[in-house]
């Protein structure tokens, strides 16, 4: 790693540690990570002696201190007949969270890092509690001083040499007490200051005479496996040119685009038999394959524009390769930063790739229902175990018994497709598909090579012969008639001469040597040229004939050489096109490979091989992966069968040769592996001779999707991980949730060499228009930061994707409006007029009453019984439409996590299922990440006496909430919240497309 790298790598670990202490509601005491101790003792700052031991328990024996968490402030929920009456509120309240050094000797130190928990701040993304904005916490830290001293700090690197902490601090009990004192009384005004004029008390909480602490690091932290891989990558300093890349502060001028024709030959997989890729995910596609170690590639990809398809076809694309080449499989992981997102990814590795038809069709190995592999946690394995594909699954399949059942089941779907085979083997079985696999690669490499000829000869012909070169031919043939005319008409001139020398008296020849005669002789002769040859001046006269003679014969050779080469040039023209016809020929008979019955190419010819690059995807690309397919798994059979005892030896060990070897076999039968960044770097530690460590550049692709939505040090690790990366996402969708507020980045980045400590304004936001800051950055940002091309000058750098195929054209024209400069390409076409159908866009206008709860949150309740109404009254009408059950074709959007239990609280009461796994989705725009709904109803909340500010607060809200509906985007709200503003506003923007039509308004 070079310099910069290392201190981003240690700053960003530390930015999730700081991350991991911003949890302050708790649904029960029972599920308090933490200990609570007597408000008397912080006081003191002095730890009970056996908790303090408990703490250094796992510590080494001369540790002198460990990481605290001190949480000083807790409330705890009213109770009315021993049970909470709130009971969607936390029952416990932590709210600030403070950062400490334990001594052995139970003395707290604090440190200068004091904040609001994160998770009980707006905007938050599914809780329905909060006690204030993360704003409101910034100008507080921004503007106020920590009594703690600065120097303290350096307790925060325990690792640092030579260091004690009497060095920097006066231990004693008075002096500790006081700045105790002050300490607790600047948590007091932070509260205070983030809950503004709300009380927690008035919240239905107790303030309760106790404090909490926690171990920093101890137990199952959600990061713990990331922050492990970033102590190695400090520790052992490795070469990791990817991440480099990812840290790089420089920005590059970017490079040409590639052109779309050269990934003819390297595009070797897809994955379908009946849609090809789009223009734009051809030419993304193109751009990735071409990609070299440490290379970052972003994908803009708004909503609806074929993310998944894309993803799909690298994933093939470069399996197939591996086959073609007969190498190990690639190691292919595509994460993100939740759940939602990866299971998102793996449902379409189980739902969209193509199963095909015929003897190739399908899978040759019962039980594998998807091409991802699903790196999930324990409980989650147990919870879906049954499905998606996870290791556990994977591992089952490495028994004698599956692997007998296997083979018998592989090699009879053999006999169907391969008849010739008589009694074939595992071995022939993959000696033959590979054979294929090369025959129809060969198809790809002969079309291209026969386009290539054929350019190469239209080239010629451009610069030979301009653009139109029938008439260049023309030209050149006149040419060389005229040149031939003149060099006969000189050899004719020449002819004359003689026969007039030869007509002369003898002695004329004889006696030329005297100059009279020679004289006479030469202006005979001249009169006779001039007569012949025009345009000889009168006055010339050529006083030799012999002269004369010489000129002559100088004269045809001249002209017999210009006749010469006009006739090279008009034949050679000629044989150009000649060529041309031949080469279009002869890609006309490759192009067969790409023509049936049904979809002929409709004019054979050169100007198609576009299309032929069209169809190569359904017609030769999609084989291709079959084949692949069958390849693998004859590949995954020859490498577990024999060796299942050994395979049941080494499962569950963690050598290095053998984490490698699992990893190379999954990839066999599930070409993508998907987990969350948050467990993707335990799935690539390995354990030699008891030292951990991980397979750092071991990944040959890592596919980040959602990028948007990831965190920089969340993602950070992983790409220590991996060779490449591909960066799918869109900024104009949904944000992180940072929970780091800005003035404790600053302080973090100073820390670690990020920012000099007399920074300017400039130095912060250039780092964050990288994208690598935790308070505000997202890898979706840092990847066009990086990456080498700019497909589109007029949007954000990296490749983009274009044509979007799920709404109707006048809902996609609103998210075009707002974000894309009208740049995407509405592919789904207007609504068609229905009798009682529903608008694209549509609103019903009510008043409603909006109100704020305790928790600073926002509901509406006329607002929810109206849409709850609304749904009820025109659930039949739906279902019958769209055939399937109302919580699959409606999807509701709010602001606000109050007016979410609102609207489910106002669905129950019509029968509508807001509960289960399949219910009705209510919710933040988080709700609906990558979902998509027939209607999506929008719940503003806010009313005329409202300001409605947060809707405005990031035209990302409205972008994610129109583009999930396919058919209908229905506002119900009081339309003065977005009347009142004007059209350069998200609001007023709305309000313009949704009143473009009478017809809009419903009710």
């Amino acid at each position: 790693m070079n310099k910069t790298t290392l201190a981003l790598a240690s700053y960003w670990r530390n930015s999730l540690a700081d991350s991991e202490l911003g949890k302050g509601a708790w649904g029960s005491s029972e599920g308090i990570d933490a200990v609570s101790r007597p408000d008397e003792e912080l006081k003191l700052g002095l730890l009970d002696d056996q908790v303090t031991e408990d703490f250094f328990k796992s510590e080494k024996h001369d540790a002198p201190s460990v990481e605290i968490a001190v949480y000083p402030i807790v409330y705890r929920l009213k109770t009315e007949h021993g049970s909470g009456k709130h009971f969607a509120m936390p029952k416990v309240l932590a709210p600030v969270v403070a950062r400490a050094v334990l001594k052995r000797d139970g003395t707290i130190v604090p440190l200068p890092k004091i904040f609001v928990a994160r998770d009980v701040l707006e905007p938050i993304d599914r809780n329905v509690f909060s006690i204030g904005h993360i704003d409101d916490l910034d100008v507080f830290l921004t503007n106020s001083q920590c009594p703690v001293p600065s120097n303290i700090l350096c307790l925060y690197d325990l690792e640092e040499p030579d260091y004690t902490l009497d060095q920097v601090i006066d231990k004693s009990p008075a002096n500790l007490n006081f700045i105790w004192e002050q300490t607790l009384g600047y948590c007091s005004e932070m509260l205070d200051a983030v809950c503004a004029n709300r009380s927690i008390s008035d919240s239905g909480y107790l303030r309760s005479a106790e404090w909490f602490v926690r171990k920093v690091g101890a137990g199952e932290s959600p990061s713990r496996k990331i922050t492990s891989l970033y102590d190695h990558m400090r520790q052992a300093n490795p070469d990791v040119p990817l991440l480099d890349t990812y840290a790089s502060l420089e920005i590059s001028p970017p490079a040409p685009c590639l052109p779309r024709q050269d990934s003819f030959t390297r595009h070797l997989g897809h994955s379908s038999d009946a849609y090809p890729l789009s223009n734009a995910q051809r030419d993304a596609l193109n751009h990735l394959l071409a990609a070299k170690e440490g290379d970052i590639l972003a994908v803009n990809g708004p909503p609806g524009t074929g993310k998944t398809t894309l993803l799909l076809s690298v994933v093939s694309s470069l399996w197939v390769d591996a086959a073609i080449r007969g190498a190990q499989p690639p190691v292919i992981v595509a994460s993100s930063t939740n759940n939602q997102a990866v299971t998102n990814i793996i449902d379409a590795f189980k739902r969209d790739f193509a199963p095909g038809e015929g003897v190739f069709g399908g899978r040759w190995i019962p039980k594998i229902s998807s091409f991802g592999m699903y790196m999930s946690s324990k409980a989650k394995k147990t919870q879906n175990g049954n499905k998606y594909i996870t290791d556990e699954f994977l591992h089952d399949m490495e028994s004698f018994q599956f692997i007998e059942e296997a083979r018998a089941f592989y090699l009879e779907s053999a006999r169907l497709a391969f008849p010739e085979l008589v009694a074939p083997s595992v071995q022939n079985v993959v000696n033959k598909l590979h054979g294929l696999l090369q025959a129809e690669h060969e198809k790809l490499i002969m079309i291209n090579q026969a386009y290539q000829n054929l350019e190469e000869l239209k080239l010629k012909i451009q610069k030979g012969l301009g653009s139109n070169p029938w008439d260049k031919i023309d030209k050149l043939d006149k040419a060389h008639a005229e040149a031939k005319k003149r060099h006969e008409f000189m050899e004719s001139a020449y002819l004359s001469l003689v026969t007039h020398i030869g007509n002369e008296p003898f002695w004329f020849e004889l006696f030329d040597f005297i100059p009279p005669v020679s004289k006479r002789r030469g202006i005979k002769a001249s009169i006779l040229i001039k007569n012949i040859l025009k345009g000889i001046p009168a006055d010339k006269v050529w006083e030799n004939v012999e002269e004369l003679k010489v000129l002559l014969v100088q004269k045809i050779t001249s002209l017999k050489e210009a006749v010469d080469t006009a006739g090279k040039r008009a034949r050679y023209a000629q044989k150009l096109m000649r060529d041309v016809k031949t080469a279009e020929k002869i890609l006309d008979d490759k192009l067969m490979a790409l023509t049936d019955e049904d979809a002929p190419i409709t004019a054979p010819g050169p100007q198609n091989i576009h299309e032929a690059n069209t169809r190569a995807d359904t017609k030769i690309r999609f084989k291709l992966f079959l084949l692949a397919i069958h390849y693998w798994e004859g590949r995954w059979l020859l490498e577990v069968d024999g060796n299942d005892d050994e395979l049941l030896d080494v499962r569950g060990k963690r050598a290095r040769e053998v984490v490698e070897d699992r990893w190379r076999r999954r990839m066999m039968l599930t070409p993508c592996a998907v987990s969350t960044f948050y467990m993707l770097p335990g799935e690539l530690r390995y354990l030699q001779h008891q030292t951990p460590g991980h397979l750092f550049n071991f990944i040959d692709l890592l596919i980040v999707d959602e990028a948007g939505q990831v965190l920089p040090e969340v993602a950070g690790a992983s790409f220590a991980l991996a060779k490449k990366a591909l960066v799918i996402g869109d900024t104009k969708q949904i944000e992180p949730i940072w929970s780091i507020p800005r003035s404790v980045d600053i302080g973090n980045l100073i820390h670690h060499g990020g920012l000099p400590e007399s920074f300017i304004e400039g130095d912060l936001k250039y780092l964050e228009g990288l994208g690598k800051t935790s308070s505000s950055g997202n890898v979706m940002t840092i990847a066009q930061s990086v990456s080498r091309y700019h497909y589109d000058e007029d949007l954000p750098r990296g490749m983009f994707l274009y044509e979007h195929r799920r709404c109707y054209d006048s809902i996609v024209a609103f998210c075009n409006a707002l974000c894309y400069k009208g740049k995407l390409l509405p592919m789904r076409g207007q609504l068609k007029s229905e009798p009682d159908g529903l608008p694209a866009m549509a609103y019903i206008d009510v008043a409603g009453q909006c109100k704020t709860k305790a928790s600073g949150t926002r509901y509406n309740y006329p607002e929810a019984n109206a849409i709850a109404l609304w749904i009820n009254d025109n659930r039949e009408s739906l279902e019958a439409k769209y055939q399937k059950p109302i919580n699959e074709i409606v999807g509701i959007v709010t602001p606000f996590a109050g007016q979410v239990d609102t609207l489910r609280s106002a669905l129950r009461k019509v029968g509508v299922d807001t509960v289960s796994e399949s219910a009705m989705t209510v919710g933040t725009i988080h709700s609906l990440q990558g979902a998509e709904r027939n209607v999506i109803i929008f719940s503003p909340t806010y009313t005329k006496d409202n300001d409605g500010k947060f809707i405005d607060a990031s035209p990302s809200m409205l972008n994610v909430a129109v583009s999930r509906a396919k058919d209908c985007f229905l506002v119900v709200g009081d339309m003065r919240v977005l009347s009142d503003k004007g059209p350069k506003t998200p609001r007023g923007l709305l309000y313009s497309f949704l009143t473009r039509s009478p017809e809009n308004k419903l009710g």
